[in-house]
């Protein structure tokens, strides 16, 4: 099965050749400016997909929560997965290094 690179060969393996499998996807999003928006529009276009997972560094964050609200609302049929990044800093001789 060749996966697809771009959004319209996304659109189209699971709307059109592959929707059977649209109840083993999520559509997955971040929290910040315009994310919802993106979010809206693959729900919409693919409904099938009922399954939302978000991304956060900082789930605590009032943001997170009002963001994960918005979502309830506008998709209450939706399981809504959160995949909490972590990252921590090690130190390595004089440098730091980021990792994930």
């Amino acid at each position: 099965m060749n996966l697809p690179s771009s959004r319209s060969e996304t659109d189209e393996f699971l709307i059109l050749q592959n929707k059977d499998i649209c109840s083993f996807v999520a559509a997955s999003s971040g929290s910040g400016k315009g994310d919802f928006e993106k979010l809206s529009k693959i729900l919409n276009a693919v409904p099938d997909v009922k399954f939302v997972c978000l991304d956060v560094a900082n789930g605590y964050s009032e943001h997170f929560v009002e963001f994960v609200r918005s979502v309830r609302e506008a998709f209450p049929q939706h399981v809504i997965m959160v995949r909490l990044l972590l990252v921590w800093k090690k130190k390595c001789k004089s440098n730091e290094v980021n990792m994930l």
